[in-house]
């Protein structure tokens, strides 16, 4: 099936390539002239399609390291020793010291 969908756009496109060919021959351009523009729109194709390809793949990749766990930051919560509870200064986030460590308004 891709292979179909692949044939049918190559196919538009040399149609496409004919007939700015044939439409820059009728408004009097030689035929040197013709090939450059031609081969130029062909240059730009290939380098859009590399383009798209590149981004396809860093999404790809960096789909793939996130799923890895590289950007994780669970491997990081083992030298933070804090827990939710009830202090000096009321329920919050305390250390192992005993000292708050989130930010709270001490009038409430």
């Amino acid at each position: 099936m891709l292979g179909v969908r692949f044939g049918l756009i190559w196919k538009r496109y040399k149609r496409f390539l004919r007939w700015i060919s044939a439409w820059l021959n009728n408004i009097g351009l030689r035929s040197g002239a013709v090939r450059m523009i031609v081969c130029a729109l062909q240059i730009a194709a290939v380098g859009l399609f590399v383009l798209c390809a590149s981004w396809i793949v860093l999404i790809g990749v960096i789909m793939v390291l996130g799923g890895l766990g590289l950007f994780s930051s669970t491997e990081r919560t083992g030298d933070f020793d804090a827990q939710w509870r009830e202090g000096t200064s009321g329920f919050g986030l305390y250390d192992a010291t005993g000292t708050r460590i989130d930010p709270h308004d001490p009038d409430e």
